[in-house]
């Protein structure tokens, strides 16, 4: 219970923040954050595959299958990969987004998230990322691009 009290808390926080920063961490040169996202295609109102949203813009979109938290790692202000729970999922995106080999961003997402004070730009281009599945969730592996 005190665990899907913290994570219930989390989400409110993220969602209300004006800027995104909750529940960040440091490990090994690796700062994360957990944040808000869209699924979908940014220059198409999220509909598609990729990211539409990161961060506290999420509070501005109406997606409701298509909206979740993340773990965002960073790496030399760069982001290098994402969590996803799967209980944070539909199944309608479990089956859309995450039952193949490598998540598709039909369009780049560039964008700019604040960490603990620190700035970092998010550019992910346009391509097919390589998916990890475990047995509690996702993880998108931003540092090397497939296609």
């Amino acid at each position: 219970m005190p665990m899907v009290y913290y994570i219930l808390v989390l989400c409110l926080l993220t969602l209300a923040g004006s800027e995104t920063h909750v529940n960040s961490m440091v490990y090994d040169n690796v700062e994360t954050t957990t944040t808000g996202i869209g699924i979908g295609r940014k220059k198409k109102n999220c509909q598609g595959k990729g990211l539409c949203v990161i961060g506290s813009d999420i509070k501005s979109i109406t997606i409701e299958d298509r909206i979740t938290i993340a773990r965002l790692s960073f790496d030399k202000e760069s982001l290098r990969s994402m969590f996803i729970a799967r209980s944070d999922l539909s199944d309608f995106a479990v089956k859309e987004f995450f039952s193949g080999k490598s998540f598709e961003m039909e369009d780049g997402y560039n964008g700019t998230i604040i960490v603990k004070g620190n700035h970092y730009d998010i550019d992910i281009p346009k391509g097919y990322y390589p998916l990890y599945k475990q047995k509690t969730g996702f993880v998108i592996k931003f540092d090397s691009l497939q296609r």
